[in-house]
Order: structure tokens, then sequence, then C-alpha cells
């Protein structure tokens, strides 16, 4: 198939050191890849057989928690995906574990219960990180790895109203908290990062609702002190306008509309780049079929798969890893005979170190693939 011509994105560059990001090992793109949602080692090993490379990094997602206690100790109903991570992968396999910033017994879903920020940034919650913090770095020094291998995406998709951690237009507060949770974790676990991952958001939210005003999103004006967090991501899925040509893709995803009120690719690189800092994808798809009625299929997954790895290519440098959102309704290697599955094959499944050449059924180039038991 042919490779899509590299996106040209200008930038000014603020030349600080690059947290350390997953190791790019041999086999996939030119730079660090790897999976999310896949949370059993049969998954991980039919992922990484049809890649016909081991995942440099994969995403493990904790459960919201009901309450503080559960939160606290991240039990196996919490975190059993990330404990089963730490269990089956390599140790040089980096995890990116998404983490809950709030439980639901004090959720601000929908902005309904906003001062939940103000008790945060005050102290109200110190506690309870500390022991949450005390019982992760256990549970990864048990399994024989170091705090380096795990990057913590704290609070997911804050700018959005779904989760108990939407920020909505607390920004100060929830800046003011992440630093002290951030503060509070690494005294524990030193040597941890951080990934702050926002969602683009969706277009038709209610001006006011979200952390910007209805002219537009903000991401610079939205992050906390750059010593608090170690890389900036985006969850992208093809979603409306979904990606049927170029103007569509950078209508929708690379660079959206103030009306939109939207992060696109260009404002996550930009930002990340002038903060020194490697952007990640740690959450992006193509919908194969309904997810569900607010996340319909994409008309044309293929396409929008070949635009992401352009502009992926063109910013590798940057690049700190993508993760691709491994689920029912977005697998593809389980659908290997689709042209989605194919595209992505034959752009991620290359060996190139410059990322050309590719082919829909690679060999594996690692000097031995690792099986996760």
């Amino acid at each position: 198939m042919m490779r899509a011509t590299a996106v040209i994105v200008l930038y000014a560059v603020t030349l600080l050191a690059y947290a350390n990001p997953p190791t790019n090992r041999l086999g996939g793109p030119p730079w660090p890849s790897g999976v999310g949602q896949i949370n059993t080692p049969s998954g991980l090993n039919t992922w990484q057989d049809w890649m016909g490379y081991d995942a440099d990094v994969v995403v493990a997602w904790s459960h919201p928690a009901s309450t503080w206690a559960d939160f606290r100790t991240g039990r196996a109903d919490v975190g059993a995906y990330f404990q089963a991570a730490l269990k089956a992968l390599p140790k040089t396999t980096t995890i990116v574990h998404a983490y809950p910033m709030l439980p639901t017994e004090v959720s601000n879903r929908g902005c309904r219960n906003p001062g939940v920020w103000d008790q945060f940034a005050a102290g109200a919650f110190d506690s309870h990180y500390r022991e949450m913090a005390r019982n992760m770095r256990s549970l990864i020094q048990n399994s024989g790895r170091d705090p380096s291998t795990v990057i913590i995406r704290l609070g997911w998709e804050m700018n959005g109203e779904w989760y108990p951690w939407s920020v909505c237009n607390k920004v100060t507060q929830f800046k003011q908290s992440w630093e002290r949770a951030v503060r509070i974790i690494r005294e524990e676990m030193p040597g941890i990062q951080f990934d702050f991952s926002v969602s683009r958001p969706y277009a038709g939210y209610t001006a006011g609702r979200n952390y910007a005003g209805s002219s537009g999103v903000n991401l610079a004006g939205f992050l906390p002190a750059d010593n608090s967090y170690d890389f900036i991501s985006r969850s992208t899925h093809d979603g409306q306008p979904f990606t049927t040509s170029d103007a569509t893709f950078e209508a929708s995803t690379l660079n959206p509309p103030p009306s939109a009120r939207s992060i696109g690719l260009v404002e996550l690189r930009n930002t990340a780049v002038a903060r020194g800092k490697k952007f990640a994808l740690s959450e992006w798809s193509a919908q194969m079929e309904n997810c569900e009625a607010a996340w319909p299929q994409s008309p044309n997954p293929a396409l929008f798969l070949e635009k992401v790895y352009a502009f992926l290519l063109a910013n590798a440098d940057h690049v700190a890893w993508d993760a691709y959102f491994s689920v029912g309704c977005t697998q593809l290697h389980n659908r290997y005979s689709t042209d989605a599955a194919k595209m992505y094959k034959s752009l991620w499944g290359t060996s190139q170190p410059d990322g050309s050449g590719g082919n829909e059924n690679p060999t594996p180039n690692s000097p031995q693939q690792v099986r996760v038991e």
C-alpha cells in the first residue's frame, strides 16, 4: 500500500531535556509503539504474533473506584488490568497505567460537584493519595519492576464530562490538585513518570461546561506546572466529522477550527514540544463497527489510520509512544482481511528504521519474540 505523504508541521522548539519514554525495540515504526485494552496474555500474544514484534508499551486501565477505600487499595476489581500487566509483561515493556483521579463517591461527572476541586487543592485528599501511592509502589516492587518502567496516566480525559474527575471550569483548582497529587506520588515512588492525557473533546459540548469558553479550547492554558508531568497525550478516535478526506481529517483531528472546541494533534504536538516534552497517543482507534450510539462506525477507517501514521511519521522525533485502543468494536488483529487491518499492519508492522518499506505480512525481526505467560 502507498504510504501517505508526510505532514509538515511548523513549530517553535524550546531546548529542554526530554523525559524517558518507552524504549523502541526492533520492530514497528520509528517510535515506541504498542497497544491498549488488551488485558490478557493470550490477547497480547495474538496481537504481537500478528504484528511480528513485541509491544514497546502496553496501556492498562484501572476502573474508576466507587469509594476512597477502593481508590487507596487499587484492589482487583479496580486495578485488575494493571495487576495482570505487572504479572505477565516482560520487565522491559513500559506500562502506561491509567489511574482514576477521584472515586465516584465525590464525582464531578457532568459538572455536578465542582467544589470537589476546592477540597482537593486544599489538601483534603492527601492521605488517600499517599496510601494509594504506597500500595501501588508495593505492587510494582513485588512484581520485580522499578517504578521507572511505569507511567501514570492520571485522571485521563479530564477535560471531558464523563468521568468523576471532570474539571469543567475549575481550572485553577484542578491544576493545584494535579500538582499536589503528583508531588505526593513522587515522594512515595521516585522515578515514576506522568502522562497528562486529554480528550479531543468531541464537538457539540455546551459552552461554559468545559474548561474553556465558547471561543475554543486552549491546551496550554489548561496545563499544570511543567515539572509536574513528563508527557502530554490525547485520546484520538475517529469521530464527527469522520475522516473521509484530507479536509475532514484536518477539521476533525489534525487542526480543528476554534468553533469545534477541540484539541487538535497539531496543537498537542506544538504545545508539548514548546515545553520540552514528547507527545503521545495513549489511546486511539478507528471504529470497525458501532461501539455505542454515540460512537458509531468509521466510514473509512483505513484512511484514518493512514492519516494518523503520516502525522506521527512527520513528527517521529517528538513521539513518546502510540498505543492502539483495541476493544471489540475497534480491534484490528482479528479483522486481518479488512482494508483497515491491512493498512495498519502495512504501516505499523514495518521494520525499517526510517519507517519506509513495509508489507502486509512482515517477518518478525526481534531477536527472540517474547511470549507473555
